[in-house]
């Protein structure tokens, strides 16, 4: 039988965001007899996570530039569409796909590819709301309406309500809904102690310890972490921060940690693989975006078993069980205090953890690149 070919196409690099995460889980989990895949990123970034678990697998990745470097970053700078273009031409001619799936800013680059893409299925994943996807960005709004137009692009929805308003905003009536799946039995069965995590780590035994994994961008929000951090800090005095995650406010919040005279307490770790063990090394998870498409970070956290505090910005599509706490952002600190240390707290949400399982996902995926999925 003849494998279906998939090229999986994301805007940036491999970094270890959530779409990122969930291009790597993709072509992980597709079905090896049924399914050929490769990737096509900017550029590799060796140390990440994602990129990794990919190149240690032998997946097929195709990049517009050569590496990622201060030279070719200035060259994207000035001539990114051209060395986009090009870069998918030649990943489409040598790859030959009969799917494209593509995700984050890219569609823009595709709809000067011309006959190159006529005769493949393609596909749009919307990773964060639609009004930052395509309300702030009328080049991909534009693409997009083109592409579905034209070559039939199919839209993909986080969750229902993000289904709902690409329907809307694209005026069309097929957008199909496919959740972020994680490999729950990865956070549930985490077989290393939380002592000897916390040993391995540095953290201290006892230490009630605050954790984030998100990227270091605006959207999550560090700044109020700290904030939030240091009230505890104030009122907890064994409180410890662990954060996880690399971007580009990053020496913006080291900076803001230790100014506070909090980089004692506090550890920043990036590119990590382990993210469920690291998990398991936390009391309570604070997620205070002021934004997101869904927030696969915060239905990880929840398969740890760690309870949740979120602001009400997250969509309630991952608030999956009674672990999760939203608050307005709008809120004073010492509210958002007083629940991260109520370690009793706990909502109403009912347990939905299962409709975010990666099997699910994935063979839902499955049908839709073959053509199974109306």
């Amino acid at each position: 039988m003849k494998k279906c070919r998939v090229l999986e196409l994301i805007g940036g690099s491999l970094t270890d965001g959530g779409a990122e995460t969930l291009v790597k889980d993709y072509v992980m989990n597709l079905d090896k007899n049924r399914f050929v895949t490769a990737v096509f990123v900017d550029w590799t970034i060796a140390e990440t996570a994602n990129t990794k678990i990919l190149t240690e697998r032998g997946q097929l990745i195709y990049t517009a530039y050569p590496k990622y470097s201060l030279f070719w970053r200035g060259i994207d700078r000035y001539f990114r569409t051209t060395f986009m273009v090009r870069g998918i031409r030649k990943a489409i001619r040598e790859f030959n796909p009969d799917v494209i799936h593509v995700h984050l800013n890219a569609l823009q680059y595709l709809t000067m590819l011309g006959d190159e893409l006529k005769g493949r299925k393609l596909f749009y994943t919307c990773h964060s709301t639609v009004e930052a996807m395509f309300g702030d960005n009328p080049v991909e709004a534009e693409a997009a309406k083109e592409l579905i137009d034209k070559l039939g692009l199919r839209l993909v929805a986080l969750h229902q309500k993000m289904a709902d308003e690409l329907n809307q905003f694209f005026n069309v009536s097929n957008t199909i809904v496919i959740n972020n799946g994680i490999d729950i039995s990865r956070f549930r069965n985490v077989k290393e102690s939380r002592e000897s995590i916390r040993l391995s780590l540095g953290i201290p035994e006892k230490a009630f310890v605050i954790g984030h994994v998100g990227r270091f961008s605006e959207v999550k929000n560090h700044n109020l972490i700290v904030e939030i951090f240091r009230k505890v800090k104030e009122k907890q005095e064994n409180a410890f921060l662990l954060l996880v995650g690399d971007g580009e406010l990053k020496a913006e919040i080291e900076r803001k940690i230790k100014e506070a005279g909090l980089d004692s307490s506090s550890l920043i770790l990036s590119n990590r693989t382990d993210i469920p063990r690291i998990l398991k090394a936390m009391d309570v998870f604070l997620f205070p975006s002021k934004f997101e498409g869904l927030g696969i970070a915060l239905v990880e956290a929840q398969a740890a078993g760690l309870r949740c505090v979120v602001s009400k910005k997250v969509p309630n599509s991952a608030y999956v069980s009674d672990l999760v706490i939203p608050i307005d952002l709008s809120e004073s600190i010492d509210c958002w205090c007083g629940v991260v240390m109520d370690e009793q707290r706990r909502s109403t949400y009912i347990n939905r953890l299962g409709e975010y399982d990666i099997n699910t996902s994935v063979r839902k995926l499955e049908e839709l690149y073959l053509g199974e999925t109306r």
